[in-house]
């Protein structure tokens, strides 16, 4: 009888741990269930953000790729450079040439006698300067109209040029702004893909280490019914 009491009382025992290995195993189970629900929603969150980030960064390489075409549009577009500044200075040159020409006839109408040898300048000597002189003025004076023209015209062109050339610098502006921020996104980006990478490896690693623990559960509880057999 009391062999058949301490055989009641250890069969009572394995029955109580294997009913706490049964409630162990669940718990794991539940566990292991859970963390990988985890796992799936903070990599899908992390993968979330990945696939923002490359969104964006496929649309700022877009906008880059329109800037850079304007600016090569715009280049397209530039006039010859007409030399406006050359024909500027060129203008002012027979100009000044015209004025001195003028003013050394004048001087010669104004004289009485000749400053050198002092002898009388006489109104036909006077009016035999300036007829020789006049078609140096007019030739001098056509020159001068038509540099004007070629000035009027290369003003245009002028103008338009550092038009577009303001034009090209905001662009150049905006493509500096773009690659700076597309910088800045591909920053992110190995950022984010370093910690989804590494939250995947840590919350698989956690979870085969419960898996781990599930088994020696199960393999405890097996051992435990086939005891009762014996």
């Amino acid at each position: 009888k009391e062999d058949l009491d301490i055989t009641s009382k250890e069969i009572q025992k394995l029955n109580h741990r294997i009913d706490v290995v049964k409630t162990s195993v669940d718990a794991q189970r539940k566990l292991i269930s859970v963390m990988e629900t985890n796992k799936t929603g903070l990599v899908s969150q992390l993968q979330d953000q990945i696939d923002f980030v490359i969104s964006e960064i496929n649309s700022k390489s877009s906008d880059l790729s329109l800037y850079e075409e304007s600016i090569l549009a715009k280049k397209r577009d530039l006039p010859v450079d007409p030399g406006y500044h050359a024909l500027q200075a060129e203008l002012a040159k027979l100009q000044g040439n015209l004025k001195k020409a003028r003013q050394k006839i004048d001087d010669i109408e104004s004289i009485d006698s000749c400053p050198s040898c002092l002898q009388k300048v006489s109104h036909e000597h006077k009016q035999n300067i300036s007829t020789k002189t006049q078609p140096k003025l007019a030739q001098m004076e056509l020159d001068i109209s038509t540099l004007e023209d070629q000035l009027r015209e290369a003003l245009v062109a002028h103008q338009s040029i550092q038009i577009i050339n303001q034009e090209i610098e905001a662009l150049s502006v905006g493509i500096r702004d773009v690659k700076r921020d597309i910088t800045k996104s591909n920053s992110q980006l190995a950022d984010l893909i370093e910690k989804r990478d590494a939250a995947l490896a840590d919350a698989t690693g956690d979870i085969q280490s419960e898996k781990q623990k599930l088994k020696e559960f199960a393999k405890e509880g097996s051992e435990l019914v086939a005891s009762l057999s014996v």
